[in-house]
């Protein structure tokens, strides 16, 4: 085979081996892709929490919260809380999260990955008696969130030292884990 045509091999394989590196690389750890818009309140609800010794029922108050995906690839969201400014004149960082159920605040339903560019709504539940003290034009979103790709490779891996421990009794290391970001709560007064 002439030397030319063997660089052009070359070549083209070197071109299609990139493209799906630069989109896994590009994909894998998105910086702040989800933005969080206040819909509104919900319909009030009893429900029953259980903690170990504990059980207890708290009236909830559905916050309804639009999630839109700024990116170009799908997302899943892993974990949202609301968490409030503890004073206006410091900047991102330094928030008190509100507390929400015991089990820690998480979105009642898991919510599919949002398409790229796409949108979800879902429901952080506040208890009843925290309503009133709430500024909604304070609060933040923190959220966990982890890409489809990264979240591939966490199967993977999941696999992975699965197989391993059941061979050796070990495992080979960590799974790659959810992106931890504060994005700010939009909110329209009056609406």
């Amino acid at each position: 085979m002439p030397r030319r045509t063997k660089l052009t091999l070359l070549g083209v394989f070197l071109v299609l081996l990139v493209i799906p590196v630069a989109y896994i690389a590009m994909s894998w750890s998105p910086a702040n892709p989800l933005e969080f818009r206040y819909i509104g309140q919900g319909t009030t609800s009893r429900q029953m929490i259980s903690m170990p010794g504990l059980e207890m029922e708290q009236i909830l108050v559905p916050f309804i919260i639009e999630v839109r995906n700024t990116r170009p690839y799908p997302i899943y969201l892993w974990e949202l809380s609301l968490v409030e400014k503890r004073d206006p004149s410091i900047g991102h960082g330094h928030y008190r999260v509100i507390e929400f159920v015991p089990s820690g605040g998480y979105v009642e339903k898991p919510v599919p990955p949002i398409p790229p560019y796409g949108t979800a709504r879902v429901e952080a539940l506040v208890p009843d008696a925290s309503v009133p003290r709430l500024d909604i034009a304070s609060l933040a979103s923190k959220y966990d969130s982890i890409s489809v790709t990264k979240k591939r490779g966490q199967r993977v891996c999941l696999w992975f030292n699965n197989m391993v421990w059941h061979l050796t009794g070990y495992t080979v290391g960590k799974s790659p884990q959810p992106d931890r970001h504060i994005a700010p709560l939009e909110y329209h007064a009056g609406k």
